[in-house]
């Protein structure tokens, strides 16, 4: 990220940010970088895939009052 994206997001004043929400919000171009991940070396992940993805939409969701 660049100083200005990294710059916006701090003024968000946001408090449980999520970050690739809080990314897509303040609107700046973005790129993929695809890269090959190895597999975990031990465990299960902790991350609630229904969560996250809720939290994305309610955040656009009320991220944009306009639009609705």
């Amino acid at each position: 990220m660049s100083r200005r994206v990294v710059n916006e997001i701090n003024r968000l004043k946001e408090c449980h940010g999520f970050l690739r929400g809080m990314v897509a919000l303040v609107g700046f171009r973005q790129a993929s970088v695809l890269f090959d991940r190895p597999a975990r070396f031990s465990g299960k992940g902790n991350y609630n895939r229904f969560f996250g993805h809720f939290a994305s939409a309610s955040m656009a969701f009320f991220a944009f009052p306009i639009m609705r």
